[in-house]
């Protein structure tokens, strides 16, 4: 599964550089910032040594593509010349700041036609696009889904397709879909996610769609405002926003936060959506577990007796172990799965204790035998398969969805089988005088 790439708005004031070690300690991985003042045309001046200085930072640290918005005051589609001669100049400028960011993104509100119809509107931004765009630039546009306030154009996927079919190298054009301004728009995101990206796919198609802009509602469906709420304070709710993070079509794409926070308060909305993302994988381990037990039970013991071999074994080896013990450690796995200490007819605290105790005892024998090994590293590498791994993240996706219940029976239970764990090792080492 993608890793989740997410991050808030901030100010660059101090700097890319700066700005992202801001970032980082809210868990980011990405941000969003205006090239300029939003309400106005101030541009900062460009350092360059800041943006090297970024990158080299952002590679170290696993950081996704940003995200440069364009400010408030672009109105590409507008009555006045003055207005779209202003949004070319905004245009051109940040495109060639940009440029210096690897497959730089900028995103902009269609605009607003203020009178002279949604068709002249559309016609003007492509206009503005064909003066300030090229086959061989390095930055994709992206047209941001509106609410449909006012006379903005932008709320369908239709105005947009529009946009995208006028423009000569539409290949540098992509979409930004905001969640708060597609539910406004009357695109049904809570109860149809699917149903809406079938239709974008369909109009403009998916390869298209390059970033989400995740945000909660302060209005109800379709209507029509522009009113960004925090993560599952809104109208479209905690369970949608959900499942747009973890959608297949969606999840591998950056996600920006435009909520009305505080910088230091988007920490908890990031955190939320991470242990959403965790909380998906766990549920799609389990079921793939599930899947391979049911297999394996009936059609092929051979392979789970194969795959419990070569986890020891890699399991040894990613622990220090040398060849040999993770040679060892994979026999003692097989011998363990063989024997089928966990079909005894007892609970699970006592299966763990029996299998760890007789794993460590049969740790024991290349000793006697003279074989030179580590024996913690061929201990370590046979007992990590039974170690509760995916009961522990079971217990904090149940926690997060508000079922405490079972979340602590989840926690409980790992709590347990990891004192079994420790405690069949120890008998073991105790017998043999090791401890």
């Amino acid at each position: 599964m993608e890793k989740l790439n997410i991050g808030p708005h901030m100010s660059i004031s101090k700097g890319f550089l700066a700005t992202a070690k801001r970032a980082i300690k809210l868990d980011a991985n990405t941000y969003q910032y205006f090239s300029r003042n939003p309400r106005g045309g101030a541009k900062r001046p460009l350092d360059l040594d800041d943006i090297n200085a970024y990158l080299e930072f952002g590679h170290e640290n696993g950081f996704a593509t940003l995200l440069c918005h364009a400010p408030y005051t672009l109105n590409a589609c507008s009555a006045d010349p003055s207005i779209r001669d202003f949004a070319r100049r905004v245009f051109k400028e940040d495109l060639e700041d940009i440029k210096y960011f690897p497959n730089a993104l900028y995103n902009f509100h269609p605009g607003s036609h203020v009178g002279q119809g949604a068709e002249q509107g559309i016609k003007y931004t492509i206009e503005a696009l064909n003066d300030v765009m090229s086959h061989d630039m390095t930055p994709t546009i992206l047209l941001e889904t509106m609410s449909g306030k006012g006379s903005e154009i932008g709320k369908t996927f239709e105005e947009l397709k529009a946009i995208i079919d006028g423009v000569w190298c539409s290949e540098h054009l992509g979409v930004c879909l905001d969640t708060c301004h597609v539910y406004s728009a009357g695109y049904d995101i809570v109860n149809n996610l699917d149903g809406v990206l079938d239709e974008f796919d369909h109009l403009i198609g998916l390869e298209r769609l390059k970033a989400i802009h995740l945000n909660d509602s302060m209005t109800e469906f379709n209507s029509h405002k522009d009113r960004h709420e925090k993560i599952g304070k809104g109208t479209i709710g905690l369970e949608a926003i959900i499942r747009i993070i973890n959608n297949p079509r969606l999840r591998h794409l950056p996600f920006f936060l435009e909520t009305p926070n505080e910088e230091e308060d988007y920490k908890d909305e990031i955190d939320l959506a991470m242990l959403a993302r965790i909380n998906s994988l766990s549920r799609s381990l389990a079921n793939e577990s599930a899947a391979i037990k049911n297999y394996t039970a009936y059609e092929s013991k051979a392979a789970e007796t194969i795959s419990d071999f070569f986890a020891a074994f890699f399991f040894s080896l990613f622990f220090g172990g040398m060849l040999i013990d993770a040679v060892f450690s994979g026999i003692i796995a097989v011998i363990i799965s063989v024997v089928q200490f966990n079909k005894i007819e007892l609970n699970l605290f006592s299966k763990n204790l029996v299998s760890s105790f007789v794993a460590s005892v049969l740790s024991f024998i290349p000793g006697y035998l003279g074989i030179e090994v580590h024996q913690d590293k061929i201990i370590i590498g046979t007992i990590m398969l039974l170690v509760p791994g995916l009961t522990v993240v079971n217990a904090t996706r149940d926690m997060m969805n508000s079922d405490l219940l079972a979340g602590m029976s989840e926690l409980f239970n790992a709590i347990m089988s990891a004192l079994s764990i420790a405690f069949g090792v120890a008998g073991a080492l105790w017998i043999f005088g090791k401890i």
